[in-house]
């Protein structure tokens, strides 16, 4: 990820890197997002990491002196809450901190593992943090079916399928319980008529 490495360590007990460049000190907050890095100009050395509760410091050598450089506590403290204190935990970190390059690489970190725990309440508040209008608001109405319905419900594993762009899975589960125009009107949803048309064909309906 990074040419002319000079240091490279973890922060303690995080998933946070923080590494020295030549004369830039790189922090990742997010291992998951890569090209989301924090950089600060620097002369000299980076020394160590200092870690406290409420604190952690990089420290650089510049040949006369000690410099301290204060990192996130707040992007730090996230992937703490992910690994020790579940999904809710780590919402309640990321909504008290602003929205910028780092908090953003979280929020998208934190949608991929809602996702994958089926967490879609987690999973929604994530993506309305991100500002995409379109996913939050299908799994508003998602966790809406699923509170009426339950999550087993063969609509709900439909939709979620069609979430995942599985969407001839979704239309098996639809065709599976004799939704024929439900499977229908999912497609026409999607804008893709032809399929629509064949199953109209297929059921002579």
């Amino acid at each position: 990820m990074l040419n002319y490495c000079k240091f490279i360590n973890w922060v303690p007990n995080s998933d946070v890197v923080v590494a020295q460049n030549r004369s830039n000190l790189c922090v990742w907050y997010s291992i998951e997002e890569p090209d989301k890095v924090t950089m600060y100009q620097i002369k000299g050395d980076v020394e160590s990491i200092q870690r406290t509760k409420s604190l952690t410091e990089v420290l650089v050598d510049d040949g006369n002196n000690t410099i301290s450089y204060k990192l996130d506590e707040g992007l730090i403290e996230f992937g703490a809450a992910l690994e020790y204190k579940g999904l809710d935990a780590a919402v309640d970190i990321l909504e008290s901190l602003d929205l910028t390059p780092e908090t953003e690489a979280n929020w998208k970190t934190l949608a991929k593992l809602a996702m994958e725990e089926t967490n879609l309440y987690v999973a929604e508040r994530c993506y309305a943090a991100l500002g995409d209008v379109a996913k939050a608001d299908y799994l508003r109405k998602l966790n809406k079916l699923i509170a009426t319905e339950g999550p087993d419900n063969f609509r709900v594993q439909a939709k979620m399928a069609v979430f995942h762009k599985q969407f001839h899975q979704a239309e098996a589960i639809l065709i599976e319980h004799d939704e024929i125009e439900e499977a229908m009107a999912m497609y026409q949803e999607l804008h893709r008529w032809d399929e629509s048309i064949k199953i109209a064909e297929k059921y002579k309906h």
